[in-house]
């Protein structure tokens, strides 16, 4: 039986005994991934707001409810701000928003917000990535814990948090017809999962 097993096992075709990671995948380590594409998000943000009027900037869109850049991008900043500031005393809560009206109508202060971010986000470094910390939620003496997560973690969902609202940033500029950065809105993954198309 267990001459048979060994028989199997070697007969076996190789991509099924090397089912590990390629040299590819085990290049990039997942937690450092997600500070890069932390930092990738942000250095889109800052590249849109370095072309972008103040007047394009706050202009609503009647196809996207009346919503403005502004406002989309002042809501990306307020959970980066909540990681940043939050992530110190191991508790998240993202309903504490302070929506700075600022950040809403001004691309210089929103571009400002963004060097601020991209500099601290990329000083996170793996053993500050890896560490534990509550997510709560609520305001004020009804804050309820809900689990446990991690730096990375809820970095990651940052990142794809802004996805979501960049890709309605960019239906917004394509009505003032800008000039979106590259990828503005997609994620990561499809972007990959395009490419690999290409080539095949």
């Amino acid at each position: 039986m267990r001459e048979n097993h060994a028989r199997q096992k070697d007969s076996a075709p190789q991509s099924m005994q090397n089912s590990g990671p390629s040299d590819s995948e085990s290049l990039v380590d997942p937690v450092i991934g997600i500070r890069s594409g932390a930092l990738e998000s942000l250095r889109q943000g800052r590249e849109m707001l370095e072309t972008i009027s103040p007047e394009q900037y706050s202009a609503p869109c009647p196809q996207a409810f009346d919503a403005t850049i502004g406002q989309h991008y002042r809501h990306c900043l307020d959970h980066f701000e909540l990681f940043i500031s939050q992530m110190p005393s191991k508790e998240i809560n993202y309903d504490l928003r302070d929506r700075q009206a600022r950040i809403e109508t001004s691309p210089v202060a929103a571009l400002e917000k963004t060097r601020q971010f991209e500099h601290v986000v990329s000083e996170l470094d793996e053993k500050t990535l890896n560490q534990t910390i509550r997510l709560s939620a609520g305001v004020g003496d009804r804050i309820i814990g809900l689990c446990h997560s991690t730096v990375a973690r809820e970095l990651y969902y940052v990142t794809a948090h802004t996805i979501h609202h960049y890709a309605l940033i960019a239906v917004i500029g394509n009505h003032l017809e800008l000039s979106m950065p590259r990828n503005f809105g997609i994620a990561p993954s499809t972007v990959a999962y395009l490419a690999a198309r290409t080539r095949a």
